[in-house]
């Protein structure tokens, strides 16, 4: 008997192409200040990551929050250095255990201790990688990231809706984190495509004394993670809804 052997158009061809093709669908952990991380977020974004069968993660930034060594004043309440770094390295292992490969933008915070050795006239070779000091091997962290042509960055100088401005001068969509009290996704169009911009939601515990700097700013920040699923094209926003009850535990 003779096999039979359908044949496809071209545009029946790219389709299965494409349906064939392994889907990124990516988890974007919004900055997390460790340990002054929200005792909730950790879960919030596991089972993000689960709900959309996510298979890659990036983190927007200030994965540490440097408190000790902060450019804002220094809340008497902080325990020092050794303190915090210990209580980070412990945290940090949770994460790196629920997610153990993963991009990290660097943010400010991260870099503070850097700045300061810099300004101390100390040459960066002597400075340890953030990923040797935390212990995550296999996390990378740098300036920025380019995944499925979004470019990846903290948003350091560019807060909030700014970002629209950078992505129509850069030509290219963007996700940042950066500031804690918006959250949002805007789409731009030309003649010829459609480009968006995305502020992450953060994983502050936004009642520690970390941030005390804020206690009295009208906004206050929004808690969630984000999504961007299909190789780049859907981006979605998945905050922590918070009501009496669990605000006050």
């Amino acid at each position: 008997m003779k096999q039979y052997r359908p044949r496809l158009n071209s545009k029946e061809f790219s389709f299965l192409k494409n349906f064939r093709k392994k889907k990124t669908n990516r988890l974007v952990v919004g900055d997390i200040h460790l340990p002054y991380t929200h005792p909730r977020y950790l879960q919030h974004c596991i089972e993000i990551y689960e709900k959309y069968n996510c298979n890659a993660v990036s983190f927007t930034g200030d994965i540490i929050d440097s408190h000790f060594s902060s450019f804002h004043s220094t809340n008497t309440k902080t325990h020092g250095a050794k303190y915090e770094l210990d209580m980070a390295i412990k945290e940090v292992a949770k994460w790196r255990e629920a997610f153990p490969e993963a991009t990290i933008t660097l943010g400010n915070h991260d870099l503070i201790v850097a700045r300061k050795t810099e300004e101390a006239g100390i040459d960066k070779r002597w400075i340890r990688k953030l990923n040797e000091v935390l212990n995550c091997p296999h996390w990378k962290f740098e300036e920025q990231f380019v995944h499925d042509n979004i470019l990846y960055t903290h948003g350091t100088g560019c807060s909030g809706k700014g970002i629209m401005r950078r992505v129509q001068n850069w030509g290219t969509s963007m996700i940042q984190g950066h500031i804690h009290t918006e959250a949002f996704i805007l789409y731009t169009a030309s003649l010829k495509d459609l480009k968006w911009g995305m502020q992450v939601p953060t994983g502050i515990d936004y009642k520690s004394f970390a941030f005390s700097y804020a206690k009295f700013h009208t906004a206050k920040p929004i808690l969630g993670c984000s999504v961007v699923l299909d190789n780049g094209k859907q981006p979605i926003i998945e905050p922590i809804i918070l009501n009496k009850e669990s605000q006050d535990k």
